[in-house]
């Protein structure tokens, strides 16, 4: 029984500091990306240009 409340006990703490990591994670793209304005007026292409196909060819 002693085997399960560890188990149970590393269960739990494997669980806050991965829903840490992911939160961390999470808020670190978002402050990253730019906001859909910023994003349209860095676009070389000009304003209202949308890619459809892959420049690559895949």
């Amino acid at each position: 029984m002693r085997g399960l409340h560890r188990t149970v006990a590393a269960g739990f703490i494997g669980g806050l500091a991965g829903s840490l990591i992911g939160a961390t994670a999470f808020l670190a793209v978002n402050g990253l990306m730019p906001s859909p304005v910023e994003a349209q007026q860095r676009n070389p292409a000009g304003q209202g240009y949308y890619q459809r196909a892959n420049p690559v060819g895949e």
